[in-house]
């Protein structure tokens, strides 16, 4: 009888742990659905609040009803005529509604800076008329002025209407000539003499002259007044064979104008021809030749001290001197293929008793 009611009860206990295991487990397959479902719906969320906003669809631009508008210029084009260096002068673009609908100026464009506009309104009623008012200040620089503006409008045969300025701003003061052509090979470079003068006549003083790195100088006197000046110009031979463009400027005291200028430039002492190589379709370890001229512009013998490949892909294969040139062979080997289809070098031909040149080379695979 003991030995029977042992078992039961180890029985029922059994029972018990297996029912609450088995109650235990379905208990958190639902909490795991349920966290499952709430991790959607917040992803879901999350999503909505990052992804953008839909773009709105643009509205087209409804319909005109009735009669439509039309655009007409008295003069679409101004010429102010001759005007000073850095004066401020006005064109006025007289314009008229001559539809039958209201007239809507939608923008003015400019093609450069230089031309503020000043427009009172932008409906116009039929017959009405407006009036685009264009601001231009000259520059310092002589010469003729040619600006463009666009009109646009809602007129549907002529939305973009062109009005141009032009006019020609006029020196008081000329200098002459306005370039030099300079040699490296004369006393003072062949520089003629500068006239400077005012076409009013009026005096003026000339305070200083520059020049690029300081290459042309000259004698003034910045307290000496006249309507005329002749100037002789100083070069700097050394300087000028590294600064063989540039130009001179005279500092004035002119009442319309305080400054004019020379430009100069100077053939240089040696040219190469090619001026650079350039290898086409090139594949990588086979060997091209190449013809280099180096000559002398001032007709005059020379000597070549050595030529060097920075990056080792070009050798010279032979040097022969005739007279003011030299004729070089050149061996071009590209290198192997990396990351770019293309290589470069650069070689340097040292003159004796001159400035190097420097000579690029640039290739270019075969894709």
């Amino acid at each position: 009888m003991k030995r029977w009611f042992s078992s039961v009860v180890v029985s029922v206990c059994v029972m018990l742990v297996i029912t609450g295991c088995h109650k235990s487990e379905v208990r958190t397959a639902k909490e795991i659905k349920t966290a499952a479902v709430a991790k959607q719906e917040q992803a879901i969320k999350s999503a909505a609040a990052v992804a953008p906003a839909p773009r709105p669809v643009p509205t087209p631009a409804p319909k005109r009803e009735g009669p439509p508008p039309q655009i007409k210029f008295e003069n679409a084009t101004v010429d102010l005529g001759d005007i000073k260096p850095e004066s401020k002068n006005v064109a006025n673009y007289t314009f008229m509604n001559v539809g039958k609908g209201t007239l809507k100026i939608v923008d003015i464009v400019k093609t450069c800076g230089c031309t503020p506009f000043e427009l009172t309104k932008r409906e116009y009623a039929p017959g009405e008329s407006g009036t685009i008012k264009v601001e231009y200040q000259a520059t310092k620089a002589g010469g003729t002025v040619l600006k463009h503006l666009f009109v646009m409008s809602d007129d549907p045969n002529n939305p973009r209407q062109e009005i141009t300025l032009k006019a020609n701003v006029v020196l008081q003061v000329v200098v002459e000539p306005q370039t030099m052509q300079l040699s490296l090979e004369a006393p003072d470079a062949n520089a003629p003499a500068i006239t400077i003068y005012s076409k009013d006549n009026k005096p003026f003083t000339i305070k200083s002259v520059e020049s690029s790195n300081s290459t042309i100088t000259a004698q003034i006197d910045p307290n000496a007044s006249a309507a005329r000046f002749v100037i002789k110009p100083k070069v700097d031979l050394a300087k000028l064979k590294t600064n063989l463009n540039g130009y001179v400027k005279f500092n004035i005291t002119h009442p319309d104008i305080d400054m004019v200028s020379v430009t100069y430039t100077a053939m240089a002492e040696f040219e190469t021809q090619p001026s650079a190589i350039i290898i086409r379709n090139a594949m990588p370890l086979k060997t091209e030749e190449r013809e280099l001229w180096v000559k002398n512009n001032y007709n005059k013998p020379f000597e070549i001290e050595s030529i060097t490949s920075k990056s080792g892909y070009i050798k010279v294969l032979t040097q022969e001197a005739l007279n003011n040139l030299y004729k070089v062979k050149l061996a071009i080997t590209p290198p192997e293929l990396g990351k770019t289809m293309f290589f470069s070098d650069v070689i340097t031909i040292r003159i004796k008793d001159s400035n190097p040149l420097e000579v690029n080379c640039r290739g270019f695979y075969r894709r």
